[in-house]
């Protein structure tokens, strides 16, 4: 898709923007090499937002994890009583998310850590207990690939969004639903930065509320998280 681009549009991979600040007359990106000045800037990086200095008060990010085991023998399969791929999505919003995938394999997708990554070691061992509890008849599962993403939370689920300042279109805080609220947020964000009429977005979807400074916000995280996890305790 980045190679149907048109010529106007030019692309920086792998340059990383390390600030953001306004002049008289334009914002300001700088990155390791060099510096990137315009008149609109969308910013549309989730909860690294607040890197830049925008929504740190009101977007956290919470890491969560996914494994993929290599594809199972057919024996192993048979046991699973279906030849047909499915995905299951859990009930409370901490459980856990499973796939069989077409090529045999499982994938799941659990647990939660707050502003930083887990280690490794610890993730696979948890995701292996995960998978293990609900498939006992596989016996051990070892995983081909293990990896992690960051998603954006607000306090109350609300996106933070529109026009931040002058210029300045922000779009963050997707509370889990990045490929939906993502591409609605998207689209509408750009037809506002095109002087365009658009839907009330925050009377559809509230405005993303204040969050206490840390150390607050780290011990009512770890204090819901666990409370959390106890509810979810047979979906994990």
């Amino acid at each position: 898709m980045l190679n149907q681009l048109p010529s106007t549009v030019r692309r920086f991979e792998h340059t990383p923007a390390t600030s953001l600040h306004r002049t008289d007359s334009h914002w300001e990106l700088a990155t390791p090499g060099g510096r990137i000045a315009s008149r609109h800037v969308v910013l549309a990086n989730n909860a690294f937002a607040k890197g830049l200095g925008i929504g740190g008060s009101r977007v956290v990010a919470m890491y969560t994890y996914a494994a993929l085991t290599a594809p199972l023998a057919p024996a192993a399969l048979d046991k699973l009583g279906s030849e047909q791929e499915w995905g299951l999505l859990p009930a409370h919003r901490l459980g856990s998310t499973l796939r069989r995938t077409a090529d045999g394999r499982l994938l799941v997708r659990s647990l939660y850590s707050y502003e930083r990554e887990s280690g490794d070691g610890d993730i696979e061992s948890a995701l292996q207990s995960s998978l293990q509890r609900r498939f006992p008849q596989l016996g051990e599962l070892r995983f081909e690939s293990l990896w992690s993403g960051a998603t954006g939370f607000t306090m109350n689920g609300a996106p933070v969004w529109g026009e931040h300042k002058p210029g300045l279109f922000v779009s963050a805080g997707c509370n889990g639903g990045g490929v939906v609220k993502g591409t609605l947020f998207g689209r509408l964000l750009a037809d506002l930065a095109h002087g365009k009429d658009v839907p009330d977005v925050h009377a559809l979807f509230g405005r993303a509320r204040w969050m206490p400074p840390e150390p607050f916000r780290s011990l009512g995280f770890k204090l819901m998280s666990r409370l959390e996890r106890r509810r979810a305790a047979a979906e994990v």
